[in-house]
């Protein structure tokens, strides 16, 4: 429950005001996604992010199926990461997960081979300045993605018309 401030607000908004409020919409977006259980630990393993019967690109190359599970980002934007920079990325069935540095959480929606994310949230921790980078520029591209393709080698590429954001391989 909510205390009253202890002083009164009149005109301006004192900034802790706008701290808390922050802290409660980014608390109900995260449970309104469903997210919070149902995506708690991906890179754990969890079955709701491995996909019970999941299905392989092999099998359903076009549409939610051949994207389930868990994947290990390799570029970004034609870049290569860093040796010591991982980013993992997961789509369950509920929604999906990153994890740079931060935890990129949201919704996404597959019709054939098109996409289109939802609201996302980001956890607010600070990393060494290249793996924040890498985050930032991952963020960036991996939002714009509109459309994916796995090819014959299971190789997931993340595109926005024929332009190559974000390629991945599947975890092991």
């Amino acid at each position: 429950m909510l205390r009253p401030l202890p002083f009164p607000v009149e005109g301006q908004v004192p900034f802790a005001n706008f701290a808390l409020i922050f802290v409660i919409c980014s608390a109900f977006m995260s449970a309104s996604l469903g997210l919070a259980s149902a995506l708690a630990d991906a890179t754990s393993g969890s079955d709701v992010v491995k996909g019970e019967g999941l299905v392989l690109a092999g099998e359903k190359e076009n549409g939610k199926g051949a994207l389930l599970g868990q994947w290990t980002v390799t570029r970004i934007a034609f870049n290569e990461l860093p040796d010591d920079v991982e980013i993992s990325l997961a789509f369950g069935e509920l929604g999906f997960e990153a994890h740079v540095c931060n935890r990129i959480r949201g919704s996404y929606e597959v019709a054939d081979r098109s996409l289109s994310f939802g609201m996302m949230s980001v956890d607010n921790r600070e990393c060494d300045a290249h793996v924040m980078e890498a985050e930032r520029n991952f963020l960036f591209s991996f939002e714009r993605a509109n459309a994916f393709d796995i090819d014959a080698d299971g190789i997931l590429h993340l595109m926005s018309a024929d332009t190559e954001l974000v390629t991945a391989r599947r975890r092991e």
